[in-house]
């Protein structure tokens, strides 16, 4: 089983972290300022993650961006819960020794210790069964990202036994799969800010309710939908905001989602390492580690 770290708001603006393992508590600590800031983490929220997807941005600028963003040590398999404020930075972004955690650990992060609490005495079970939903608009001059995105997934998603659906809406049936994978364009309220909505090429809009309700019922929802795995803080409440939260909160038991804008072109080889190491028998969590892993040795800038 992965370890729990939780992250709490910050000392004196230091971050501390409490690794739990079968109930109990295995290690407190309190990182240097050195290796985690609070105004590092104020300063990356101006910009990114946004700004990931900008072609100007070379990975020099990616690991600039996170320097004293990092922790000292992390279990090899984490599930983290942090306050609203840290929610905000994906995890996988966490240095250590100034290597991004993600290419090395499995994480994932979890609302909160009551929700975490409530979806294990949920227990719920699937037949893992999965189906793809890419809203394509009608045929233009040119194809556009989710006609090209539709295209080359369907051999993959064939050779895997999904289904994958072209209409405008998911159709009645999407609503009872086990495991609920949706493309999309993702729009921002404002600039870096607050995820709004989901639509085709053609500009129509889905609603996020709409979206939150036909997942509900899935074990697993996954989203190739730009700035789809975002958190913000919500301006009156400061309570973390999202479509990843706001599917969670209405039943699904997890969500998979990109931080920032994505290509189209990720989805295909993502989804045939995923769907491998899925019907294999992993964990959502190792399954989502395998993927990326796969997809960063496939595109890595030379």
């Amino acid at each position: 089983m992965p370890r729990l770290s939780v992250w709490p708001c910050s000392f004196n603006k230091k971050l501390a972290t409490i690794e739990f393992e079968g109930g109990d508590v295995s290690d407190i600590t309190i990182e240097p300022e050195g290796t985690f800031s609070a105004e590092a983490l104020g300063r990356w929220r101006d910009r990114f993650p946004k700004d990931y997807a900008l072609d100007s941005v070379s990975q020099d600028d990616m690991r600039d961006s996170v320097m004293a963003l990092g922790v000292t040590k992390l279990p090899k398999r984490s599930i983290i819960v942090a306050d609203a404020m840290l929610q905000q930075f994906p995890p996988n972004l966490l240095t250590i020794n100034g290597i991004g955690a993600g290419f090395k650990h499995a994480i994932g992060l979890i609302p909160s210790l009551e929700w975490l609490t409530a979806s294990r005495r949920l227990d719920r079970k699937g037949n893992g069964a999965a189906r793809m939903w890419i809203p394509v608009s009608p045929a233009e001059d040119e194809p556009g990202p989710l006609v090209m995105m539709a295209d080359e997934v369907a051999p993959i998603l064939d050779a895997h036994g999904v289904e994958l659906e072209r209409g405008e809406q998911p159709s009645p049936g999407f609503a009872d799969t086990d495991v609920a994978i949706i493309g999309a364009h993702g729009g921002l309220a404002e600039v870096n800010r607050y995820f709004r909505s989901l639509s085709d090429d053609g500009h129509s809009i889905t609603e996020i309710a709409q979206i939150a309700e036909v997942t509900r019922m899935s074990r697993l929802t996954i989203l190739f939908v730009c700035s789809g795995g975002r958190i913000d803080l919500h301006p009156e409440t400061g309570m973390a905001i999202g479509l990843a939260k706001q599917i969670l909160a209405r039943g699904s038991a997890a969500v998979i989602g990109p931080a920032w804008p994505i290509p189209f072109f990720v989805a295909r080889p993502w989804l045939d390492a995923f769907l491998k190491a899925w019907q294999e028998g992993m964990m959502s969590l190792d399954a989502c580690h395998a993927a990326n892993r796969y997809v960063s040795e496939k595109t890595r800038r030379r």
